[in-house]
């Protein structure tokens, strides 16, 4: 066999293969990126913890906290562990607050993504507010969980649906759920035990329930709010379709010079009359005019409705004209509620003494608060000045039935303090118990009330020292335990002999954690 010299064979090649990094998790790819249906953080999240098998609590204690600095997580000092899985960090990872670009910065790390950012509204931080831009509680569309689930699609939630300012889903124009119809609960965003597409407080199903036409016809629109919330949808679909192919994120002075020349070309630099067209507060319109403020994602849609351009050009501040002649140059006029007077239908006289007669009758007896808030459309100064008597009896048989009856009330106190009831109640539970507000029972019996608040407390406290103890003796068997095998005891391995992985959130874990290594030399 003659060997040819000149032929280069690559099974010949001895250099060794270039082999990418590997992510940490795994290299998950979010669904519907580059369209108005792109998946949240949040859902991503879920579906990263399904697709290792664990739950979202676990993901995020064991995994995702454990990544972010040290200095951020775990400082003894301010605890800021808390601010890693509560309810205002869930509330605001698919927002554009700085927690949110940290997990997402931290998960990009991790799964070796470099697109997660879609996944929030962190594209337009600089040009929206972030103020009534989410949904405090989750909120979903039952005909696309149940389509997808028949279909045997990913059940995921769509970023679009955790927006404040969309009220329908984008496919069936349906109002978004914010209830589960099982249980009645508002559900969280991201709780620990979260799964796409059932409830995390009774598991379950969110889909399609129990009968499809009854609930389908009592969850529509009316034509005048399905016409502005598809105008809605228009707008923010392309601002979050748009958002991976942008170049440069729009800066904050963008609103400003926007505002600007929208004011020089219809009210020729008049600010005040600016803001009576579009019916906007001046003060506010003031501050987003110096640069001082941004408006929130409400506000620009309403601007944008009024002067008849996209919202991505607004933010972008492109072909920005008030050129048409469509624009209406008539300030918007608040529409005042209309009130019936005396004078104008003095029948009424009638009827509204035959209603304050009958409160005085009633039992339990109303307030005059509620009694002229059923007259509805007459003022209470109207009612008073022509009933003065009347009302004056409605309020102070009101005042008496809410006076507490000491006969009755100092008995159940006194037994509470001297009977020992162990665990010792707290005055709002014995509030509740009789029936009263507890604001009124600090008043009405001082001396009793500071009596059992004191045995209270000395109860809370004594609990919060069983609890410091248990944690900082789990933390030292755990550190020990670490030391023995000759592994250095991070916070991250303590974590996981723990009881509880969340538990290094404790500052008291904290704590115990630095006391021991410094006893052992770590530090």
């Amino acid at each position: 066999m003659v060997l040819d010299k000149n032929n280069t064979d690559e099974l010949w090649d001895l250099e060794p293969p270039s082999v990418p990094e590997r992510s940490h998790l795994f290299h998950l790819k979010p669904i519907g990126m580059g369209t108005a249906n792109v998946e949240s953080l949040t859902s991503y999240i879920a579906r990263l913890a399904q697709a290792h098998c664990i739950t979202v609590g676990r993901l995020v204690c064991a995994e995702i906290a454990p990544s972010l600095k040290e200095g951020y997580v775990f400082n003894p000092k301010n605890s800021d562990m808390s601010k890693v899985y509560n309810s205002i960090f869930t509330k605001s990872l698919n927002g554009k607050c700085s927690t949110a670009a940290v997990i997402v910065q931290v998960l990009e790390k991790l799964t070796q993504r470099n697109d997660l950012h879609f996944l929030t509204m962190l594209s337009w931080a600089d040009v929206i507010s972030e103020k009534y831009l989410l949904h405090p509680q989750k909120a979903w569309c039952p005909f696309c969980y149940q389509e997808w689930f028949e279909a045997k699609q990913v059940v995921y939630e769509p970023l679009i649906w955790a927006l404040h300012v969309v009220q329908i889903c984008p496919r069936h124009h349906c109002r978004l759920h914010t209830q589960c119809p099982h249980c009645y609960k508002k559900l969280p965003l991201l709780p620990g035990n979260y799964r796409s597409g059932y409830c995390s407080k009774c598991q379950s199903w969110l889909g399609l329930f129990p009968e499809p036409e009854t609930f389908k016809n009592s969850q529509f629109l009316s034509e005048e709010e399905l016409e502005l919330q598809l105008k809605v949808l228009d707008n923010v679909g392309e601002l979050l379709a748009i958002a991976p192919d942008i170049l440069f994120y729009p800066p904050s002075n963008n609103i400003k010079n926007v505002i600007s020349v929208y004011i020089n070309q219809l009210t020729k630099g008049d600010l005040s009359e600016f803001a009576k067209l579009l019916g906007l507060s001046p003060h506010s319109l003031n501050k987003w005019y110096r640069g001082k403020a941004i408006p929130g994602l409400n506000k620009l849609l309403e601007i944008c409705f009024y002067l008849q351009t996209p919202l991505v050009d607004f933010l972008m501040a492109t072909k920005v004209s008030a050129a048409s002649n469509d624009i209406p140059i008539q300030p918007q006029t608040p529409v005042k509620r209309s009130t019936q007077t005396f004078r104008s239908n003095p029948s009424l006289l009638e009827e509204v003494e035959k209603v304050l007669l009958a409160a005085l009758e009633e039992s339990p007896p109303r307030s005059l608060y509620k009694v002229v808030k059923d007259l509805k459309n007459i003022t209470r100064s109207s009612i008073s000045r022509y009933f003065p008597n009347l009302c004056c009896q409605i309020s102070e048989r009101y005042a008496a039935s809410r006076k507490p009856n000491h006969q009755k009330i100092r008995p159940v106190l006194l037994s509470v303090v001297n009977n020992g009831e162990y665990p010792p109640p707290s005055v709002a539970v014995i509030a509740k118990r009789i029936g009263i507000r507890s604001k009124t029972l600090y008043k009405e019996f001082p001396d009793l009330c500071e009596k059992i608040s004191e045995q209270y407390s000395c109860y809370i406290k004594l609990r919060q020292l069983e609890r410091i103890e248990k944690i900082k003796q789990e933390v030292r068997q755990a550190v020990l335990k670490l030391h023995n095998k000759g592994i250095k005891p991070h916070s991250r391995y303590v974590s996981e002999l723990l009881s509880k992985p969340g538990l290094m959130r404790d500052k008291n874990a904290i704590a115990a954690l630095h006391e021991v290594r410094c006893e052992l030399g770590y530090e």
